[in-house]
């Protein structure tokens, strides 16, 4: 986090080359293979491994767009860690608070950081933004698609929607 932070006041950088060095960030601290198991549920077990890495790879993009466009709105808020719980199976939620300098509760935004160690350093697994899960909100979103065709239509709308993603990262 206190390397996202000295990255986004930076005026020197454009936004994409912010969006560019937080992604960085972002894949060195997150573990997409959990977090994409997680988003799948249940329908994890019964996808092949080849599209099972296909998925991991284009929820990263897909994710990537999504989240990054917060960037380019960042001002000057401050993140402050208020906490730290010991969650089931050895997970560790970070909560946190992201508002204006001097800001009240009421117009701040919490950011809950669910982390599992991976071998010897703590992943981000899911992020709750004000009580809402991104692993449940995007677990809801692909069941349905799942249920109505499977994970072949589930990567072929990702890879859509992941298009313009690509061509701007090149």
């Amino acid at each position: 986090m206190r390397e996202v932070l000295t990255i986004l006041p930076d005026a020197n950088l454009s936004p994409a080359e912010k969006r560019g060095q937080v992604r960085d960030v972002a894949y060195a601290h997150m573990d997409f293979e959990t977090i994409s198991r997680l988003s799948m549920g249940r329908n994890w077990r019964d996808v092949p491994e080849p599209k099972r890495a296909e998925f991991i790879e284009e929820f990263r993009i897909h994710m990537s767009a999504t989240y990054g466009s917060a960037i380019d709105r960042y001002t000057d808020e401050d993140i402050t860690v208020t906490g730290d719980r010991r969650e089931v199976n050895g997970d560790r939620t970070i909560p946190t608070v992201i508002g204006k300098p001097g800001a009240d509760r009421q117009n701040s935004i919490g950011i809950d950081y669910r982390l599992r160690r991976k071998g010897e350093q703590w992943m981000v697994i899911d992020v709750s933004v004000d009580g809402v899960s991104m692993v449940a909100n995007f677990r809801s979103q692909f069941q349905s698609i799942l249920a109505q065709g499977g994970i072949d239509r589930l990567l072929a709308l990702l890879r859509e929607k992941n298009a313009t993603t690509r061509e701007s990262l090149k």
